[in-house]
This record gives C-alpha cells, sequence and structure tokens, in this order.
C-alpha cells in the first residue's frame, strides 16, 4: 500500500506540473521498474477527475475524455474477459475502477502479476453504456446500451468484474472489435454520445 501511494504521489506531482487533464501508464513496465502496479493510482486520478488509464491506451483514453465532457460522468475501462453471442451477455474486468462509482470496494493484489494492489469495485447494477472510439485516424466508433446485471468474481479474471446484458448483439467482441479495451459509463448515454461522434465525421461500427 505504501508503495502504491507513493507512485500515485509521484504520479499527481507530474500532472500538477505539467497540467494534465488526461493521462495512461505503461503499466507493466511499471511493475517492473517500481515494484508495485498503477491500479491504486488510477483508481484516485480519476476520482479526483482527471482522466487516468491502462497499459497506454491512448484511444480509450481518448473515449474516457470525451464520455466525461459530454457525460461529466467518470467512466470503467475494461477488457471483455467473457463473452457468451448465444445470451448477449458480456462480462467486463479490470484491476482499477474509481473508487467514487463503487458502491463498495475491496482492496486485492494485481490479477495477472499477483502483486501490488489491485481494487475490486462493487458496481451499482442498472442501465449502462459502452462505448469505443478507434481506427487509425479515431474515426470510427462503437457504441451500445446494456444492463449490468452482476458484479462477479471469477478466480481467472481481473478484479473488478461487471456482467453485462447487452441490447446489441454482443458477437462484435468476437468478430473485429475496436481493440481490447472498451469503457462502460452507468446510465443511458446513447444520443449524445452518438451525436457528438456523427457529427464529427466518425463511423459507427457494430
Amino acid at each position: 500500500m505504501i508503495k502504491a501511494m507513493r507512485l500515485y504521489r509521484a504520479i499527481r506531482k507530474i500532472v500538477d506540473e505539467e497540467h494534465l487533464s488526461a493521462l495512461t501508464l505503461s503499466c507493466f513496465r511499471l511493475i517492473e521498474q517500481t515494484g508495485t502496479t498503477g491500479c491504486l493510482a488510477l483508481a484516485l486520478l480519476n476520482d479526483e477527475g482527471i482522466i487516468a488509464g491502462c497499459e497506454g491506451d491512448l484511444q480509450s483514453v481518448f473515449t474516457m475524455l470525451a464520455a466525461k465532457v459530454l457525460t461529466e460522468k467518470s467512466s470503467f475501462m475494461a477488457n471483455p474477459s467473457m463473452i457468451n453471442a448465444r445470451t448477449n451477455e458480456i462480462i467486463l474486468a479490470h484491476c482499477t475502477v474509481g473508487i467514487t462509482q463503487a458502491e463498495q470496494f475491496i482492496i486485492r493484489n494485481h490479477f495477472e502479476t499477483e502483486s501490488g494492489i489491485g481494487i475490486q469495485g462493487i458496481l451499482p447494477t442498472g442501465d449502462v453504456t459502452i462505448v469505443k472510439c478507434g481506427g487509425e485516424c479515431l474515426d470510427e466508433y462503437y457504441l451500445s446500451t446494456g444492463t449490468l446485471t452482476e458484479n462477479t468474481n471469477y478466480i481467472n479474471m481481473c478484479r473488478t468484474q461487471a456482467r453485462l446484458k447487452m441490447n446489441t448483439p454482443a458477437e462484435y467482441f468476437l468478430r473485429n472489435p475496436l481493440g481490447n479495451h472498451h469503457i462502460l459509463l452507468h446510465g443511458n448515454h446513447e444520443q449524445i454520445l452518438d451525436e457528438f461522434l456523427q457529427s464529427n465525421g466518425c463511423k459507427r461500427v457494430e
């Protein structure tokens, strides 16, 4: 915990000095160099309104930043870790989530490395929006709504896990998704996100 908080303080100092509104970390390289994870730092930064993403994924950070500006909502960046095209369900999972987005949270270790600090957030059930901007020129996007039905606790996935019943075919995640990470927001924000992305000449993929 002390190592993770020292890393947070170091990143926060850079944010203040460089006047950053968004950032992403090279997470696995950071673990090798510091012996701890960035999961707690990212959770705290997102709670403070600094868009903070994982694994150097600039497209996801852009998506999170656009979503925050348009909806004033923080978001959860995660991997589709289970996809059931028959029941139209997916599980999104990652080892960090903004603590203020969760009803409860548990401090765990990081799933892939079993080291450092990971956050298991228990997220509120109900309507959600899933969005991802992608393509070489950020000119494509995926957008769907669904229902968060359950917080799962599988041992073979990252710590925060959310089962979603999708309102569009889950086959998208098996065919040709716009990268691995996707962004979850609580509530239905499809209209405002769609209008913004369409007005900027982006193509919606399904």
